[in-house]
């Protein structure tokens, strides 16, 4: 299998010339982050809510933003165009980000973001649904394994199955639909804009869903609080820089290299160790996620001769 992948991971990243190595290094840069900032959310969740956790997350990042926001779009972030669609978008990824903190509560940080890594598989779904893009053969067999992978990690049934990580499941579903209105929003909104709206969104709707189990932060708990903000902020805000820099297409194969940074966290901080069935799923779900690609490359270059 791996022999017969090798070529296919060569023929995805043949678009990656010298002028976007800078793309490169920012997303592995980004994928440094985003393992700190759920490391962060991990430790804050054993001991305070989860919603509460995912409020400090964006409170971090609207705080963060709001002064840049001012200072190039001015109110323009309070009221931006096509607003609706920018409110779905920021609750889409309030509740992706609320799911995917919930999992690792408990699940370790790996194997969720393992489950995660379907996302690009289920927006190919989503798109074939709500874009009317062609669903082939090819894909929808990419889909399959993909899936076959995330039982692996998932494993119901068995005395090993945690119920959480059908959060990070669901998480990758919430995360697929935000990619399809990103897609959609690209096209007419200024990138500081989307980001701090939902950071905006985030910050004030979140407060409204919490009860009386809000529990006030010990000073140890500070820096991690300040930590899932401002690494979560960071690590978008190079994943931005990014998109500057690499063809689109080639972002999803990168982005599997998280795992890397995912497992040290996880190891470092909470003493957990990847599985073998993890490790197979993980295959698969990248087996799958390079498959998608190379056909949606061969599928750019018809286009083009045509």
């Amino acid at each position: 299998m791996i022999r017969n992948l090798i070529p296919a991971i060569k023929r995805s990243f043949a678009g990656i010339e010298s002028g976007s190595v800078k793309g490169v290094i920012f997303l592995f840069t980004s994928s440094l982050f985003f393992p700190l900032g759920d490391g962060c959310a991990k430790y804050l969740s054993q001991m305070m809510p989860v919603t509460e956790v995912t409020w400090v997350r964006y409170l971090g990042n609207f705080l963060l933003l709001l002064p840049f926001t001012l200072h190039y779009h001015g109110l323009r972030g309070f009221l931006p165009g096509r607003f609706i669609a920018q409110l779905f978008r920021g609750l889409v990824l309030v509740l992706t980000t609320y799911l995917f903190f919930t999992a690792i509560q408990t699940v370790p940080i790996a194997d969720a973001q393992i489950v995660f890594f379907i996302n690009p598989l289920l927006v190919v779904v989503l798109a074939a649904l709500m874009l009317r893009e062609k669903l082939d053969f090819n894909r929808i067999v990419a889909v399959m394994v993909g899936f076959a992978g995330v039982f692996l990690v998932i494993r119901p049934g068995f005395k090993e199955f945690q119920i959480e990580t059908l959060y990070a499941l669901c998480a990758a579903v919430s995360f697929a639909v935000f990619l399809i209105s990103t897609r959609i929003l690209s096209q007419t909104e200024s990138t500081l804009i989307t980001l701090f709206f939902s950071a905006l969104v985030g910050t004030f709707v979140l407060p409204f869903t919490m009860d009386s189990s809000w529990i006030f932060p010990s000073w140890n708990e500070f820096p991690f609080m300040v930590g899932v903000g401002l690494f979560m902020t960071i690590g978008h805000y190079f994943f931005f820089l990014a998109l500057r820099h690499l063809d689109a297409s080639l972002i999803s194969p990168l982005t599997y290299f998280s795992i890397i940074g995912s497992t040290t966290v996880g190891y470092f901080g909470f003493g957990d160790v990847l599985s073998l069935n993890s490790l197979m799923g993980f295959v698969l779900i990248f087996t799958a996620g390079i498959t998608v690609l190379v056909q949606e490359r061969k599928k750019t270059t018809r286009e083009a001769i045509t």
